[in-house]
């Protein structure tokens, strides 16, 4: 191409074996709309017990909670060129 002029290849795989591994969770234990109710100086005394507290209250647990949500993007591959000069 000349002097001092070059040209750079690129190629990029991401997810080359195409897994669907999970990369988040679902974080919210409660079903939208419960609140738990508590004494906020025994939480800082650190005398509550949240499933007790739960289980008293009626709350009920969301069915998503700790279940995968969010998963690696399928195979993608770039190939690039550059010109140097």
């Amino acid at each position: 191409m000349g002097q001092g002029r070059k040209i750079q290849l690129s190629f990029n795989v991401l997810n080359l074996f195409n897994q669907a591994t999970a990369t988040n969770y679902f974080q919210t234990e409660n079903i939208s709309g419960d609140a738990l109710s508590f004494d906020e100086a025994d939480f800082y005394a650190h005398k509550l017990n949240f499933q007790t507290l739960k289980a008293q209250q009626k709350l009920g647990t969301d069915p998503r909670f700790l279940m995968n949500n969010g998963y690696q993007t399928p195979i993608q591959a770039r190939i690039g060129f550059k010109f140097l000069f």
